[in-house]
């Protein structure tokens, strides 16, 4: 480990090579983790197997990354992921891109020209809302918010913002359905449970353990 690494009470960090700025905190499970740049991971992170962080990158309370062969990359702007997300295998954010309306893609002014100029741009942060859960081998590009809730399918391409609770799938990525009606969705966004203390949340184990309906919200 290189750099400023600010590790919090309680984490297991192992078989992993941090290089950059990192506040890591508490509870953390980090396990063959290669990460570069400026890393903020909240409590109980569990990243595993193969993972790859690169830039200036985020991550909530409870989220857990589950390689091998995630990788975040970022250049310009940051990406940020919420909490009590679940980030499948094979997941790929890439908050910057190739220039395509340019004669060549290719990074020739760095490489060839040695000139200032940039051969790459951003749409801006790379946003994951809280209780998200991205399936295996998922691209999210550069500029994207993907709202609480949602479900990003396997093999998708995400290339624009995703509706909060959300279903999609595809290349590039639509919406397939949502995963409740439209009062409940409204309910769960003024809830906003991932925001509670983690006492409450265990005082309502019954809203997490059974199928969610009006009924059993407003109880």
């Amino acid at each position: 480990m290189k750099g400023q690494i600010n590790v919090e009470s309680d984490c297991e960090i192992s078989l992993s090579k941090l290089d950059g700025k990192f506040k890591i905190g508490k509870n953390c499970k980090i396990s063959e983790l290669q990460a570069v740049g400026d890393v903020n991971l909240d409590e109980n992170v569990s990243i595993s197997y193969s993972t790859v962080l690169n830039g200036k990158i985020k991550i909530g309370a409870y989220t857990s990354l589950t390689g091998p062969g995630i990788d975040f990359f970022t250049l310009v702007n940051d990406i940020q992921v919420g909490r009590f997300c679940s980030i499948a295998r094979h997941v790929t954010i890439q908050e910057a891109s190739h220039y395509t309306n340019r004669l060549s893609t290719s990074f020739i002014n760095s490489k060839l020209f040695k000139n200032n100029i940039k051969d790459y741009h951003s749409e801006g942060s790379v946003i994951i809302g809280n209780d998200v859960w991205i399936g295996t081998h998922a691209v999210i590009l550069t500029g994207v918010t993907i709202g609480d809730g949602a479900i990003i399918g396997a093999n998708s391409l995400v290339n624009k913002d995703v509706p909060p609770y959300a279903i999609v799938g595809g290349s590039p990525a639509k919406v397939i359905s949502y995963r409740f009606e439209p009062e409940i969705i409204d309910e769960l966004l003024n809830l906003k449970w991932w925001e509670w203390h983690i006492d409450k949340i265990k005082e309502n184990e019954a809203l997490f353990s059974s199928k969610l309906d009006l009924t059993l919200l407003s109880n």
